[in-house]
């Protein structure tokens, strides 16, 4: 079973914590202006370029993915296909769910919506004390993660960000 208001509190919370710092960095790392973006599951890394030079990078945590064809969100801990480092922390959600009984923090695989993507990435932002969270799009829908460190990359000096 689950219990509602426990959940509505972490997803209130969560997004909460989020709203406030979400424009401050898209300000400050201006993300608005750079041309791509890519990231790299085993260096735990989301990297944005701008004319073909890194400008910034960030360290990065999957939370999970929505699928726009089937309409359900899988947690990064539940998908096989991603890398340890990138899909570890989102563990930390899972277990909150099965101690307070919580099924969408619990479950790896559920009906969902576009905005339950933000909603989970939002409560795993506040659990890891992120900085921010993001999205990329893919073939079928988005990928979510929290950030926890950003810099502005010197010199392409990328796998040296986080050492």
């Amino acid at each position: 079973m689950q219990d509602e208001a426990v959940y509505e509190e972490y997803k209130n919370t969560g997004s909460s914590y989020l709203k406030e710092r979400q424009q401050k960095f898209i300000d400050k790392y201006k993300l608005n202006e750079h041309e791509r973006w890519d990231w790299y599951q085993d260096d735990g890394l989301l990297v944005f370029s701008h004319d073909g030079k890194r400008q910034v990078g960030a360290q990065i945590h999957f939370s999970g993915s929505y699928s726009t064809k089937s309409g359900t969100w899988m947690w990064a801990w539940g998908n096989d296909s991603l890398a340890e480092k990138v899909k570890a922390s989102s563990r930390k959600i899972q277990n909150i769910g099965l101690e307070k009984h919580v099924m969408k923090l619990a479950s790896a695989h559920w009906k969902a919506e576009e905005e339950d993507g933000w909603e989970m990435t939002a409560i795993l932002a506040k659990e890891l004390n992120a900085i921010v969270a993001y999205r990329t799009p893919n073939q079928n829908g988005y990928v979510y993660m929290a950030v926890t460190k950003v810099k502005w990359v010197n010199k392409n000096k990328l796998l040296q960000l986080f050492g």
